[in-house]
């Protein structure tokens, strides 16, 4: 196994690669500039743009750290997906050499404690064909499959059980990154406590990401939902539909900022993300009054369906000093 270290925006020193590991690193890092390195058949040097994290090409790893403290990236990823109980004093991310270790041993101290008042229940929807009535029998479907046929019969009922989205999406997580080639044998270790401590649990393969809405009950889930579905939406996992290019964590630090930056501010400002827009949820805004000139802003503000605002949020030259107050970090 080779193991190759980058920053995120500095060039490295000459790194041999193989054309194919060249090629596939271009391709999975479209803001990875390549350079030839002078003198040196076969190197080359690599310069990182915003995208961080870990990916395996073959026996690969390569490892992009950012430019800020892997803490304060966490607080700013996490605070944008509204996990507000993240807070980068609890972790000790001194000892972690890549994102990915921080984000492992992050989802395993937000697992213990969360579930150290137990798992979360909830009632689940379930449909068998059972040799005893339970719940209710689904009679248009006993008729189309079993019409004279007295058992067993197809039922619908709802089960109590820890089996629930929440609990999902922690083992999903927990997986993935359990899939990853991890150096420190503590952040291994606390991913195999989430998997035993989450053995009834249902192990999904998400290609999308549920949202979780909690209540009064399940608020003590916020943190460590937050973070699995940040783990989710970021990493990539092997199949047999589709092309995964290579199994990783990869985090554009450009959408991380911008994703922050929208969320302190329509706290600060007391909004609605109706009000005060992402650049995905925007359409059809124009610079000129023909509508010849499209516009996608990163913000902007909405008067019901009339655009009176637009900004744009910058991560190149970010020198944030980050605390628990977003609003003092975004002005």
């Amino acid at each position: 196994m080779r193991q190759l270290d980058l920053q995120e925006y500095v060039r490295s020193d000459p790194v041999p690669l193989l054309p194919a590991e060249r090629d596939k690193l271009g391709d999975i890092l479209t803001s990875l500039t390549i350079e030839p390195a002078s003198g040196a058949e076969g190197a080359y040097h690599l310069t990182p743009g915003s995208t961080v994290g870990s990916l395996d090409i073959g026996d690969l790893a390569v490892s992009i750290r950012p430019k800020l403290d892997i803490s304060r990236v966490l607080f700013l990823a996490s605070y944008a997906m509204g996990a507000f109980e993240v807070r980068e004093e609890r972790f000790d991310f001194e000892e972690a050499p890549t994102l990915v270790e921080a984000l492992a041993s992050a989802l395993a101290a937000a697992a213990r404690r969360t579930f150290a008042r137990g798992l979360l229940h909830g009632y689940q929807t379930e449909e068998e064909a059972l040799h005893t009535v339970r719940g209710r029998i689904r009679i248009d479907d006993q008729l189309r499959r079993r019409f004279g046929v007295p058992v067993p019969v197809e039922v619908r009922y709802d089960e109590f059980t820890d089996d629930i989205t929440a609990n999902r999406l922690v083992k999903a997580a927990a997986a993935r990154l359990g899939r990853m080639r991890l150096r420190s044998a503590r952040s291994r270790e606390g991913l195999r406590w989430v998997a035993a401590r989450l053995e009834n649990v249902s192990l999904v393969e998400f290609t999308a990401v549920p949202e979780v809405t909690f209540d009064r009950l399940s608020e003590r889930y916020r943190e460590v939902v937050a973070l699995s579905r940040l783990i989710l939406r970021h990493t990539s996992f092997e199949t047999d539909r589709g092309r995964i290019q290579a199994p990783g964590l990869l985090m554009d630090m450009n959408a991380v900022f911008q994703g922050f930056v929208t969320q302190a501010l329509r706290d600060a400002l007391r909004v609605s993300d109706h009000v005060f827009r992402s650049d995905e949820h925007v359409r059809g805004v124009t610079l000129d009054e023909a509508g010849n000139v499209t516009l996608k802003p990163d913000l902007s503000w909405w008067d019901g369906s009339t655009c009176t605002f637009v900004g744009d949020a910058k991560y190149k030259g970010v020198g944030l000093k980050l605390s628990d107050s977003a609003v003092s970090e975004v002005t």
